[in-house]
């Protein structure tokens, strides 16, 4: 049976706590950031397909600080809140205090020449050397979706348009005009770079190439079926030659080789990301971990094989043939002898809550557990008139809470969660948690709810050592 989750607002009265909700940073946020230097960026494009804009020729000022330069043997996750980089078993973490990052990394790229390249809330931004460059494409109405670096050219989608940086000038293409004949195309999902420099641009109902001018395959124009690509990769054999890999929705996988397409059937359900090696493919499986693909032999990847959580949305394979999965509750890397997973409670990563991973050739040396202090959550549960409400069970799962659930509590399929009831004067405390974020569930009466920061799931930090106190969370109804 699914049941149906009640909504709360938050409605906290802070008491010296730590929340970590996830809200996009202000505008004095913004432009108050010293560590970081913008190049300039191009106009809004007027009736024309392109436009382009020269960056100012005088070399950028830039931090100096921090001073990781990521190449072969390292690796990139984006999480929730900024960038975590793994570099010869350190760890290295990037976000709004001290680089362009902002929260939600959803898509992060290694360049051949060692940078590194991750979205940010206006464009992108290349670390090199130490220090930060921001990129900004000031036109568009949002960041990109997906970033991709070449041998001399930097690639972003964006809703509506493609990118490409180059040589200190933005080039813009209208993805109406461009990349397909549908409305769909104006979500330009991924992109992908082949050892050529060739782009691949995945839009929700279009493929489409870039060597000099575009080719687009879409329904009608290469395929007799309509496709909902939402990721590509390219896999890279010895011999320099390659295949590219699409995740086309319910079509299954669309694989371009010897200057064809050919479409392999399998179960994707919002796949939002694909990594292709050796002929192995790996796909994420909606909330059912990965699927990896051997041809037309399909394995499930799971919990049971290793997986922190079955909620996967970044993947990738390194050159040692290691997998890594960016789930809801941390990194985990599958090697020849096991798994490995990196959390806050055990690790220098920045949240649990990851998106996406890069690596850098052969992968980083993966270093060992660094246990880290349990934590704790405390509050007062109220109703609306601030009466103190006992015998509320409040649940503190690790992983999003949804409006629906099956099991017998919101969090009974979370990889972890614990619960317990307030006390006569409200009040609850929940110790000894694993450091991290939280989301919480209450349950009274009138059944569960679920306590939520505008649209989203709140989640609050419990920091290594310490007992968070939420302050009141008033229970309406």
């Amino acid at each position: 049976m699914t049941y149906r989750l009640r909504t709360l607002l938050v409605d906290l009265a802070l008491a010296g706590s730590s929340v970590a909700c996830g809200d996009a940073p202000s505008t004095d946020e913004l432009t108050g950031r010293a560590s970081t230097t913008s190049i300039a960026s191009a106009p809004a494009p007027t009736d024309d397909t392109t436009t382009s804009r020269a960056a100012p020729s005088t070399a950028p000022t830039v931090a100096p600080d921090p001073t990781v330069d990521p190449g072969d043997g390292s690796a990139c996750i984006g999480t929730r809140l900024g960038l975590s980089c793994l570099v010869d078993g350190e760890w290295e973490n990037f976000d709004r205090d001290n680089s362009p990052i902002y929260d939600w990394v959803q898509s992060v790229d290694l360049c051949p020449d060692g940078r590194i390249l991750a979205i940010t809330l206006d464009g992108v931004a290349t670390h090199a050397g130490g220090r930060w460059t921001e990129i900004p494409a000031e036109f568009s109405v949002s960041g990109p979706d997906a970033v991709a670096c070449g041998t001399d050219a930097i690639w972003a989608g964006f809703f509506g348009w493609v990118g490409r940086f180059q040589n200190g000038e933005w080039t813009f293409w209208d993805s109406e005009e461009v990349l397909g004949t549908t409305d769909f195309v104006k979500t330009v999902n991924d992109v992908a770079i082949s050892p050529d420099g060739i782009a691949w641009v995945a839009t929700s109902s279009s493929i489409a190439r870039f060597d000099g001018e575009w080719t687009v395959w879409e329904e009608g124009a290469g395929f007799d079926v309509g496709l909902s690509p939402t990721a590509v990769d390219v896999d890279v054999a010895a011999d320099g030659t390659y295949t590219v890999y699409v995740a086309a929705g319910f079509r299954g996988i669309a694989r371009f080789s010897e200057g064809q397409w050919t479409l392999q059937e399998a179960g994707l359900n919002g796949a939002r990301d694909i990594a292709a090696a050796d002929g192995t493919v790996l796909v994420p499986a909606f909330r059912n971990g990965a699927t990896s693909y051997e041809g037309i032999a399909a394995t499930p990847v799971t919990v049971a094989d290793g997986l922190s959580s079955d909620t996967v949305r970044g993947i990738a394979i390194d050159d040692a043939g290691r997998q890594w999965f960016a789930t809801s509750y941390g990194l985990t890397v599958l090697t020849d002898d096991g798994a490995r997973t990196y959390r806050v409670d055990n690790s220098g990563l920045l949240d649990n809550d990851t998106y996406a991973v890069a690596v850098g050739g052969g992968g980083p040396v993966l270093p060992g557990e660094d246990p880290r202090p349990p934590s704790g959550l405390s509050g007062i549960v109220t109703d609306d008139t601030g009466t103190p409400l006992a015998g509320i069970t409040v649940e503190a799962c690790v992983d999003e809470l949804r409006d629906e659930f099956d099991g017998e509590t919101p969090c009974s399929d979370h990889p972890f969660s614990v619960s317990t009831v307030t006390a006569a004067d409200g009040r609850f405390e929940v110790g000894d948690l694993p450091a991290g974020r939280y989301t919480i569930a209450l349950q009274s009466p009138a059944g569960w709810t679920r306590v939520v920061d505008g649209s989203v799931a709140a989640r609050y930090a419990a920091p290594a050592g310490e007992i968070a106190d939420l302050g009141v969370i008033t229970l309406s109804g």
